[in-house]
């Protein structure tokens, strides 16, 4: 999966639990899903501990329930940008049949946005990469380069995508995996698929 930013951009690697920013992508305004009214005089709801986001496209609604819980950095860092707006008005710039949906830092007319600060890669002992989660997109050799894009799995990518561990305990960036931070719950089959499947052609780089 491609990533954003280049290797002039370069950020050291922060350790899980640092408050550091980071992005990832979405066609359309990306906004947090709103509660349910509640009638007065109820208890107030207990916050959910697997918060979820609403991602308006031009084909549809998707709904991405997040995993705090095995990739606390990463849906920190996601929810910051959504709340900043940052994904308002991109795009999926990338679209590769049967593999994955990317997006996250480019307009409709493909000037990309302010690169964020990249973040921890949280891929080893979290969520495998099979079909209907969003993951961070990175550059392949640099594992702590995840800074704006993310993608949606549209098959089990998990044998090419998740973490590797080595023999010898020295991982290579290569195999150091891509983070799943969240599950589509709404909107896999009507939205994501019908993305995955639209016509497309190579611009430049």
């Amino acid at each position: 999966a491609a990533g954003c930013g280049s290797d002039k951009d370069k950020t050291t690697e922060t350790e899980p639990g640092s408050q550091t920013e980071q992005n990832a992508d979405s066609s359309g305004e990306t906004t947090l899903s709103a509660p349910a009214s509640q009638a007065a005089g109820d208890p107030a709801p207990a916050a959910p501990s697997k918060p979820r986001v609403l991602i308006k496209t031009s084909l549809g609604d998707i709904i991405v329930e997040l995993n705090p819980e095995k990739a606390v950095v990463t849906v920190q860092a996601f929810t910051d940008n959504v709340k900043a707006g940052y994904y308002d008005n991109t795009i999926f710039h990338q679209v590769s049949k049967d593999y994955v949906v990317i997006g996250g830092s480019f307009t409709p007319e493909l000037v990309e946005k302010a690169e964020r600060l990249s973040f921890y890669n949280e891929a080893r002992g979290g969520m495998s990469n099979v079909r209907g989660t969003i993951a961070m997109s990175r550059q392949s050799h640099e594992k702590g380069s995840a800074t704006c894009q993310f993608f949606f799995n549209l098959a089990d990518n998990s044998s090419n995508l998740d973490h590797k561990e080595s023999p010898d305990g020295e991982t290579t960036d290569q195999d150091y995996g891509y983070c799943v931070f969240g599950t589509v719950v709404e909107g896999m089959e009507s939205v994501v698929d019908r993305i995955g499947n639209v016509k497309v052609h190579d611009q430049g780089d």
